[in-house]
């Protein structure tokens, strides 16, 4: 979990825990507090194969009442989308939620695409793949990722192949960048990591049916306000889905897009990240002071 030492600070919460390193000095310039929680299956925390997205926001909730936090912003990124949008609906936390929650970019399961839009081929074949095999997968690639890292002079930023030079560009500008994602990588290698990954990738795919759903969609039951950060180039999740179920979800102006020119899935977190805090902590700011507002009313 990352806290930053800011007392007075508004709070944001991050779904997903190591990248927040990631996020510290943006967050640092805003005033801006970070907690970020490993889901089951990274960081510190025990795999538990099985578990709901709805089980994770359970936890959350438990964890936001041990820190006696009351409101919190949220932010999601690709998986942590799933997260970030149950914390909405469930009665507990939905009321905690500050503003707009936030993904950079965000992931849209197949079945919360908008009627007539297939899933990407890469995602069917997935739902195909037993998750033991994909898993085996994962590990064999994160030992190559790893190799390429362990050679003389070789930076993160230079293994960054699915990201644009400007994204690459955005990546170098914090040097700590380079230590941060080096123990992300030894993070995905340590035993059990590959099985709980392979755990979330069949989860995000849809591949787990009724009894691993989502139990939500997208489109359907999502009422919180929504920014999203998205990718033109994203080749994962397609821009043109995006705007489509932005147009779908919950009404006008419900789903705010930001789209990155350029931007991929990977990228677009390094040369949005600034951008991306910024709304948020607008956002807690703003709900602070509207409920100064109301309490100063009252007492009038």
């Amino acid at each position: 979990m990352s806290h930053l030492r800011q007392p007075a600070a508004p709070l944001g919460l991050r779904v997903g825990g190591f990248m927040a390193l990631a996020f510290h000095a943006a967050a640092v310039r805003l005033r801006l507090r970070l907690v970020a929680p490993d889901r089951p299956g990274y960081g510190g925390s025990t795999p538990q194969h099985g578990r709901t997205v709805a089980a994770h926001v359970q936890d959350l909730a438990h964890l936001m009442g041990t820190l006696k936090i009351p409101r919190f912003g949220v932010l999601g990124s690709s998986a942590g989308t799933m997260y970030a949008l149950a914390l909405t609906l469930d009665p507990v936390t939905r009321p905690m939620v500050a503003g707009r929650v936030t993904l950079l970019p965000p992931w849209i399961p197949p079945a919360s695409l908008a009627p007539g839009i297939r899933a990407p081929w890469s995602l069917r074949l997935l739902s195909l793949v037993p998750a033991a095999v994909t898993g085996l997968l994962i590990g064999f690639t994160n030992g190559l990722v790893a190799k390429k890292l362990a050679g003389d002079g070789v930076r993160v930023a230079d293994i960054m192949t699915r990201s644009k030079p400007h994204e690459v560009s955005a990546f170098l500008e914090d040097p700590a960048n380079d230590v941060y994602y080096r123990a992300l990588i030894s993070e995905w290698r340590r035993p059990g990591a590959p099985a709980g990954t392979a755990d979330e990738m069949l989860l995000c795919a849809g591949a787990a049916g009724a009894t691993r759903g989502l139990g939500f969609s997208y489109i359907e039951h999502v009422e919180a306000p929504v920014r999203v950060f998205a990718g033109v180039e994203d080749s994962l999740v397609n821009i043109e889905h995006v705007r489509a179920w932005a147009a779908a979800a919950g009404g006008p102006g419900r789903v705010e897009v930001v789209e990155a020119e350029g931007g991929t899935h990977d990228g677009v977190v390094h040369t949005h990240k600034a951008a991306a805090l910024a709304a948020l902590a607008g956002d807690l700011r703003s709900a602070a002071g509207g409920a100064e507002g109301r309490e100063g009313g009252g007492a009038g």
